[in-house]
């Protein structure tokens, strides 16, 4: 019952999808044995429906064209992917990836008809399609002169300036449509200060490197010399984000910038407090200096505060999503929570050992000076 049941629709719409794939990339197995590749997918798909029914109550529109249509751009797109790999085409293989995740996404959608899953998708989608394809244009920029990324940056401002556009035109209605749009602008907001900050164009006016010996408020100083354009710009960005949308009928814009910029926050201060591990290898060289002001520690103070804080938070959307009926609401409060999931999940894998590069390494050029630093005696907790 309950939400127990769009788990099961997921997890089985994961597994069909997984299934067709890896029996697509076996052709002249199934040609030797004298088999249609998709019509063994779906005999599959529907023994194992009348399997599962016998467990749960619950049977998948596995006939509907639509997520048939949907098996097949996976597969192309999977198929695209691997002659990428092969022939080392980073954007090809960028596009590929795309395809593949929006394929699969839109497949669930058909089969799963819930907005929490597809709002769930939509989000955990959307935050590791734009963090890699900000590093990859921040990779493609960082091998340029500082006027070129300057050009870059100045190209891609209209995504700021649509952001806030989409902010104010949404906040007026609280429709579905209207919480994506918001969702969207939010994101738009956020991405391009990121790539101004990675790119080295709006960071801070120290650009040295820390010197080992400091007092610690001499070492906060300095550390936020590195940053303070950045920070003042994202201050600013926050207080139009609350003036357009603070009272509105659609404050879901709103409060995923609030989501995001207490994240970022408390992320920076628990590398500037010291954490066990810190992932070097996405720093770009414009921003080199900045590795001098990270510290390798212990577990310190503060994350367990920022952990409980960004969980408090997840409890609150989670609670809104049971509590309310309105589709719209069910859909805004469900961005939240994953992005909120998302965010605790970034803090964790400052502790845990965890390689959450692999992420996103495979769609960048390679980097010849990957790193990870940790505590000789690093083991997680």
């Amino acid at each position: 019952r309950g939400v127990n049941v769009w788990w099961i629709k997921f997890f089985l719409t994961a597994v069909y999808a997984t299934m067709y794939i890896r029996d697509h990339q076996r052709p002249a197995f199934h040609e030797a044995l004298g088999v249609d590749t998709d019509w063994y997918a779906h005999e599959v798909f529907t023994k194992t429906s009348k399997l599962s029914e016998q467990i749960f109550p619950i049977t998948l529109d596995i006939d509907n064209p639509r997520w048939e249509a949907g098996l097949k751009r996976l597969q192309k797109a999977n198929v695209d992917l691997a002659d990428a790999k092969t022939q080392g085409r980073k954007v090809a293989q960028l596009g590929a990836s795309i395809r593949a995740g929006l394929a699969f996404v839109i497949g669930a959608c058909v089969l799963m008809d819930n907005p929490i899953i597809i709002a769930c998708l939509v989000a955990v989608f959307s935050w590791w399609f734009f963090t890699g394809a900000i590093l990859l244009a921040v990779r493609l920029c960082d091998r340029n002169s500082v006027g070129f990324r300057a050009k870059v940056t100045a190209a891609v401002s209209p995504f700021y300036l649509f952001g806030f556009c989409g902010l104010w035109y949404s906040s007026a209605t609280n429709d579905v449509q209207s919480v994506y749009l918001a969702f969207f602008s939010a994101l738009s907001i956020w991405g391009w200060i990121e790539f101004a900050f990675l790119t080295g164009i709006i960071t801070g006016p120290n650009t040295t490197d820390c010197p080992r010996v400091l007092m610690p408020f001499e070492r906060f100083i300095r550390a936020w010399g590195t940053l303070a354009y950045h920070e003042i710009l994202l201050v600013i960005s926050l207080l139009l984000t609350l003036k357009l949308c603070w009272g509105a009928e659609n404050t879901f814009g709103m409060w995923t910038f609030i989501v995001l910029y207490a994240a970022r926050v408390f992320a920076k201060l628990n590398l500037f407090f010291g954490v066990p591990r810190i992932n070097l290898e996405f720093v770009p060289k414009a921003l080199d200096h900045l590795k001098s002001h990270f510290k390798i520690a212990a577990l310190n103070w503060f994350f367990p505060l920022s952990v409980t804080l960004l969980t408090f938070a997840l409890a609150c959307w989670i609670e809104r999503i049971y509590a309310l009926s309105d589709a719209s609401d069910i859909i805004g409060f469900t961005l939240l929570a994953t992005m909120t999931a998302m965010a605790l999940v970034e803090h964790w894998v400052m502790v845990l050992p965890v390689p959450d590069a692999r992420l996103w390494r495979w769609m960048l050029p390679d980097n010849k000076n990957r790193q990870d630093i940790c505590r000789k005696d690093y083991h997680g907790l």
